[in-house]
């Protein structure tokens, strides 16, 4: 058997399909997609702000940690793109059908903290 000798070869990026966030602007950070359930728990309150962030930003600050990060990477907020049900499971190490139950769980505790919202602004 002969020895060949081994060419090195560049080294090229791996895409695991890692949520890596990208670098959009602030204001890019957090768009909620148009015609999404996240667009209709939030109604017209989706592109208000909140001090210096977007309302969306605060609110999710509401829910429990794994919740908020499974709404960003479903909806493509805070910077990571948007991820299907099976993508978010696999970075998150659950089912698909369990990060579909977060997320449902996560948009109804949104829907109280929204109505929180409008009834303190008298809305």
């Amino acid at each position: 058997m002969e020895d060949y000798p081994t060419t090195p070869q560049p080294e090229t990026p791996i895409d695991n399909g890692s949520p890596e966030p990208t670098e959009p602007t602030d204001e890019d950070r957090w768009i909620v997609p148009a015609g999404s359930r996240l667009e209709v728990v939030l109604g017209d309150m989706s592109a208000e702000r909140f001090g210096d962030q977007s309302l969306i930003e605060h609110i999710l600050l509401g829910l429990p940690e794994r919740e908020q990060e499974i709404v960003k990477m479903r909806f493509g907020l805070g910077g990571y793109q948007q991820m299907t049900f099976e993508a978010v499971g696999r970075e998150l190490d659950l089912t698909r059908e369990w990060i579909r139950q977060l997320q449902n769980q996560a948009l109804e505790r949104l829907g109280v903290l929204v109505e929180e919202v409008r009834e303190r602004r008298g809305v």
